[in-house]
C-alpha cells in the first residue's frame, strides 16, 4: 500500500511493496481506481522507502501529521487495505538495541505498536493524518523520519543526507569514565570515530 503525497502523482511506498516488480519503471500502478504509468522512482537506503512518480493529476492526497509531538497511548489506525482501517495504539518510544554506540545519521527512536502487522502499512491518527508506517514487526517508523525523502524528491528529484559522518557514545550510558567526564555525564556525547568522508576530517577539526 502506498500513500499519495501530491495530487500530480508522487506516491510514498515502502520498498517491500515494490519488491515483486522486476522493473518498476515499466509497471502500471493502480491509484484510486485508475491505472497510471510510472515515470520515475527515487529510492532511499536509509529509510528503506521510495518515492514513485506516476503520470497523474488531481489525485486525492493524505494530510501529514507531526510525529514529533506524539505521546504514547494515543489511538491510531493502520490502513492494511484499500478500504480497511484497524484501530490500535502506540505505547512507547524506543531507541535501537545498539543505542550505546549510534551513528549520527541513524534514527534514534521508533514507536512500539499494540498489534503486530506482517507488512508495512500507513499509520493514521484520529485527525486522518499520516504519522508513520508499520515496520512489518511490532514497531512503527515515525513520519518525521520520512520527511527528508519526500521533500528532497519533490524539490530535487533525488535524496541525499547532510551528515558529519561521526559515531558517538551516549555519555549517560557509558561506565568507567574518568572523574572529570563523569561529573558531566548527564549531557553530551563522546566521539567514537569519524568516517573518511566526514567534513570534519576535511576541515582538520578532528
Amino acid at each position: 500500500i502506498g500513500t499519495v503525497v501530491t495530487s500530480d502523482g508522487w506516491i510514498l511506498f515502502h520498498k517491500n511493496a515494490l519488491a515483486n516488480f522486476n522493473d518498476i519503471k515499466s509497471t502500471d500502478i493502480w491509484v484510486q481506481g485508475n491505472r497510471y504509468k510510472v515515470e520515475s522512482v527515487i529510492s532511499d537506503d536509509l529509510t528503506n522507502f521510495a518515492m514513485v512518480k506516476v503520470n497523474a493529476n488531481s489525485l486525492n492526497t493524505l494530510a501529514f501529521g507531526d510525529s514529533s509531538d506524539f505521546e504514547g497511548g494515543e489511538q491510531v489506525f493502520v490502513a492494511n487495505g484499500v478500504k480497511s482501517l484497524v484501530a490500535t495504539s502506540l505505547y512507547q518510544s524506543r531507541a535501537p538495541e545498539d543505542a550505546i554506540v549510534l551513528p549520527a545519521e541513524q534514527f534514534v527512536y521508533s514507536w512500539s505498536i499494540s498489534d503486530i502487522f506482517s507488512q508495512e502499512y500507513p499509520v493514521i491518527n484520529s485527525n486522518g493524518e499520516l504519522i508513520g508506517y508499520t515496520d512489518g514487526q511490532n514497531k512503527v517508523i515515525p513520519f518525521n523520519h520520512l520527511r527528508h525523502l519526500i521533500e528532497s524528491s519533490l524539490r530535487f528529484e533525488e535524496v541525499d543526507y547532510a551528515a558529519l559522518g561521526v559515531s558517538v557514545v551516549q555519555i549517560e550510558r557509558v561506565l568507567n569514565l574518568d572523574i572529570e567526564t563523569s561529573q558531566n555525564r548527564n549531557a553530551g556525547a563522546l566521539v567514537q570515530f569519524v568516517t573518511r568522508k566526514s567534513p570534519l576530517t576535511d576541515l582538520g577539526v578532528i
